[in-house]
């Protein structure tokens, strides 16, 4: 209902870090060992905030990923940092104004 239509024009910021897992990999780190947290995945040679980008980012080391959540007209969750389109895909305008189904027609 109404409450997501609150935090549509907000970016949400995962606080927590996704632990990127295998199951021959259980990722455990100890107090003493720095943890590598790729900003949207490995950004740098990836779309950002993909699904390519988040496996390369494990490919590469990384501990975890921080990514951006945002909602949907229709109230999806979909991964994106801008409150626009424009920069990271084929189409334009503002994200809240898509419905996850015309998402499907962008490109990263």
């Amino acid at each position: 209902g109404e409450l997501h239509h609150l935090f549509t024009p907000i970016i949400i910021v995962c606080v927590m870090c996704m632990r990127i897992t295998t199951a021959d990999n259980v990722g455990i780190i100890t107090a003493n060992e720095p943890m590598v947290v790729a900003h949207r995945g490995y950004s740098s040679i990836s779309p950002e905030n993909t699904l390519p980008s988040f496996l390369l980012a494990k490919q590469a080391g990384a501990h975890g990923i921080e990514t951006d959540l945002q909602f949907t007209k229709d109230g999806q969750l979909v991964v994106l940092h801008d409150t626009t389109l424009d920069r990271t895909t084929n189409c334009s305008g503002y994200l809240a104004n898509y419905t996850y189904e015309e998402l499907q027609n962008c490109d990263a």
